[in-house]
């Protein structure tokens, strides 16, 4: 495990990760103070606590938004894709075909 030292709304947190994790876990806490500054400075709230459940409310509310999203707000059209899965398929019989021949 690893030690970090991070800053989140202009207090210190020591953090362990796994060093595959390091990335991700810093853009989390770069999203999270982002966040939290947002709802310091947008709001009359000034104790921390409130902050940080206006600032998980916020992101609960954004993962849960893009989860219910509906597959062609990612730009994806179902039915193309399975004509796409249907072709590479097709594409890979013929591809196969004259190998089976060999064995």
């Amino acid at each position: 495990m690893e030690q970090l030292n991070v800053k989140i709304l202009d207090r210190d947190y020591k953090l362990a990760c796994k060093p595959e994790e390091k990335a991700t876990l810093l853009a989390a806490v770069a999203m999270v103070d982002q966040k939290m500054h947002s709802v310091r400075e947008g709001s009359k709230l000034s104790g921390i606590d409130r902050i940080a459940v206006m600032t998980a409310l916020q992101i609960a509310h954004e993962l849960i938004t893009q989860l219910s999203a509906p597959a062609k707000n990612l730009g994806l059209d179902i039915s193309e894709c399975q004509h796409k899965i249907q072709h590479i398929g097709n594409v890979l019989d013929a591809a196969l075909t004259p190998q089976e021949n060999l064995f």
